[in-house]
């Protein structure tokens, strides 16, 4: 009933087909030289402080800094983790709408055609590192 919380023990279960397809490295090779914003802050709030640092990194740069490997912005020193959480693909790659669903317990609120309009909105992926 309303209010009540639940477990779902197979929400990722038809999440995605062709999985693989959607690591970050696999999106990196693919699309690497795509434009992200990276942040320290996720999500940020108004009272941080310090204040969230932006940087602009392709998502290649972002791959290698999730691997380990040094990067422009990993060298600053950061209490977080920095984290892409504004990559917009859907309107300019398609295909990687084709191949994405949401889980069968919540509605689907993209449209699933190609109307920019719709889809600019509610399309940006998150990623982050552990």
């Amino acid at each position: 009933g309303e209010g009540r919380p639940v477990i779902v023990t197979d929400a990722q279960k038809d999440w995605f087909r062709n999985a693989e397809r959607w690591t970050l490295q696999t999106l990196a090779a693919r699309y690497g030289a795509e434009e992200l914003a990276v942040n320290d802050r996720a999500p940020l709030q108004e009272w941080d402080d310090p204040p969230m640092r932006t940087r602009f990194v392709s998502l290649a740069e972002y791959a290698a800094y999730a691997r380990g490997e040094p990067t422009s912005f990993s060298r600053e020193p950061a209490e977080n983790p920095w984290y892409a959480n504004s990559w917009e693909p859907f309107t300019k790659f398609p295909e990687l709408l084709a191949q994405w669903s949401y889980p069968y317990f919540v509605e689907d609120g993209l449209t699933h055609e190609r109307d920019e309009a719709n889809l600019i909105n509610y399309s940006k992926i998150f990623m982050g590192v552990p």
